[in-house]
């Protein structure tokens, strides 16, 4: 759905806070049965309490979404090895505070001593995982000028690349990198005037240069410039593979990160320039081609008050109006119950202090 403030006009989006870096592990030693033990006891407690909201595509992941990955758990010192009293970690669930109070299971006296234990034991993490083989940045241009060879030769230059190949080289897993192509299916989604749907192609085995059609969004060529210009990533080069994808392509470079495009395309001002959205509601109100005015006086426009809003603490106005893809909603805020901003004495005539648009 797509978001634009009035009155101040600014678009609230969220941001999606990605994973970096990860620990990664040059010795394959297997570890003593008893360190082993401990570290599978462990993520099997933390699989049961926390993974659902800080797992690989978490509910509610908070900047932590990597509850099951002992070594990183350890390499960002929310786990201290061998200290529980400088274990954030730990230290927030002996004070009750996570798991929260709502979940459905709280963790037992039996479970919080074995973390204790892995801690005090040095905190294991578990036999390591054999290195994934480096995919280099020739590779990935050498698999886009193929998958664009391939191509009708009068589609060429519509196809344009997401690459995450990075992050795979960087160790994160698959269910990290999982939650990365989601967020790029979605954004690629969200930023399409389109009703269809799409859902970007992978072209490698490893799943990280991700292929889609520019028509199926409706974006122009010139779109994509927009988001090759404001990419920091977007450097050029005299690398014969990149000059033959730009040649296949008719475009300098055909290919961004994937994370960046996440990152900021998500966020103003290139989520307004991509969408091409106005600055004002009255803008907005031309490019629905709806009239929110007309709608209330034909009583075609549903509205709710509420005298405490779970959203933004204060009395608010909730308005659906119907537009050709879907709906249209608009709140109304307000910052006291005085006067004109009390909408229960003032149904039609009352005057909010701010408000948001939200449509499908």
């Amino acid at each position: 759905m797509r978001r634009l403030h009035y009155w101040v006009f600014l678009l609230v989006c969220g941001s999606l806070a990605l994973p970096m870096s990860v620990l990664s592990f040059d010795d394959n030693t297997p570890l003593p049965k008893a360190d082993q033990k401990l570290a599978t006891r462990a993520e099997a407690i933390l699989k049961r309490h926390c993974y659902d909201c800080h797992g690989d595509g978490g509910s509610d992941e908070g900047g932590f979404n990597f509850a099951l990955n002992l070594p990183r758990l350890v390499a960002t010192r929310k786990v201290v090895a061998g200290d529980v009293d400088a274990s954030p970690l730990f230290q927030r669930i002996i004070k009750g505070e996570m798991p929260p109070e709502d979940a459905e299971t709280r963790m037992s006296e039996k479970d919080v001593e074995w973390l204790k234990r892995w801690i005090t034991s040095g905190a294991p993490v578990g036999t390591p995982k054999k290195e994934r083989p480096y995919v280099s940045r020739e590779s990935v241009l050498k698999q886009i000028a193929k998958d664009l060879k391939a191509a009708e030769t009068r589609d060429r230059r519509f196809l344009r690349y997401l690459t995450i190949t990075h992050l795979y080289n960087a160790g994160l897993s698959e269910g990290e990198l999982d939650t990365v192509r989601l967020a790029m299916s979605k954004l690629l989604n969200s930023l399409s005037w389109e009703r269809e749907l799409i859902k970007p192609q992978p072209i490698d085995s490893e799943k990280t240069v991700f292929r889609f059609d520019l028509r199926s969004l409706r974006w122009s060529r010139e779109t994509w410039e927009q988001l090759r210009n404001a990419s920091p990533f977007a450097f050029e080069s005299s690398n014969e593979w990149l000059t033959e994808c730009s040649q296949l392509s008719d475009c300098p470079r055909p290919m961004i990160r994937g994370d960046w495009f996440v990152a900021d395309a998500s966020r103003p001002p290139l989520y307004h320039s991509l969408l091409d959205l106005p600055d004002t509601l009255d803008g907005l109100e031309n490019q629905l081609r709806i009239k929110f005015q007309q709608n209330i006086e034909q009583d075609r426009a549903a509205r709710a008050g509420f005298t405490q809003s779970g959203v933004s603490n204060n009395p608010r106005i909730i308005e659906r109006h119907r537009i050709s893809d879907g709906y249209c909603w608009i709140s109304h805020d307000f910052a006291s119950s005085v006067g004109n901003a009390n909408f229960f004495r003032h149904p039609l005539q009352f005057q909010a202090d701010g408000g948001e648009v939200i449509f499908s």
